[in-house]
């Protein structure tokens, strides 16, 4: 029920992604399974939003995917995953280019610290699409944006904003999930978004 609530609310209301985030990361020390399912069903949600094409549905997601990211949950290989499908193609579409940015601006920072090379790459992608003139006037100023991004170390994008209030939860106690964009054994498991009364609660505490 939390994971279908957080989900819920950050396609409605993005901005506040860090702060759902936030909150998964805390709850991710005591419950794990919890976490996990949210990062599962963010994923799923993204595949689908993309084969849709719902530019602001898959936005929304990868905020809240992108500051899992941040709080140490979702492992790189994730984030690197999702720009190359963003970026994939000869010609990748403004909406695509557009999405990529502002991921990667949304994990930029960190992403440089654990894979500087991913981020290399992602970048090279994005010079080569530039040069080439083979995208928009929109998407070359949104490339050209994060260039100069890129060059200040991404600053005016710190991993979590607010970290007085959002930073909440030590390295060392976080928990982080190779979920992969690929895998085939996601599931969203609506299931658990019911509550079932359970005959046999009193003995299954007592084992």
């Amino acid at each position: 029920v939390l994971c279908r609530s957080l989900l819920a609310a950050s396609l409605a209301s993005p901005d506040y992604a860090p702060s759902y985030a936030a909150l998964m990361a805390v709850v991710n020390t005591k419950l794990p399974e919890v976490g996990e399912l949210l990062l599962s069903r963010a994923v799923l949600s993204f595949r689908r939003y993309y084969r849709l094409r719902d530019r602001a549905a898959v936005s929304s997601t990868l905020a809240l995917l992108g500051h899992l990211f941040n709080q140490g949950m979702a492992h790189e290989l994730l984030s690197l995953q999702i720009l190359t499908v963003l970026l994939e193609g000869d010609v990748p579409t403004e909406d695509s280019v557009d999405v990529a940015v502002g991921y990667l601006c949304t994990v930029g920072r960190r992403l440089s610290e654990v894979s500087p090379a991913g981020v290399h790459a992602v970048m090279e992608r994005m010079r080569g699409l530039l040069h080439e003139g083979s995208i928009g006037r929109r998407a070359q100023y949104r490339v050209e944006t994060l260039l100069k991004v890129k060059r200040g170390g991404f600053a005016d994008y710190p991993p979590i904003p607010d970290a007085d209030e959002l930073d909440l939860v030590e390295e060392e106690d976080q928990i982080t999930f190779d979920t992969g964009l690929d895998d085939p054994g996601l599931k969203m498991e609506d299931h658990l978004d019911r509550f079932r009364y359970d005959e046999d609660y009193d003995g299954g505490e007592e084992e």
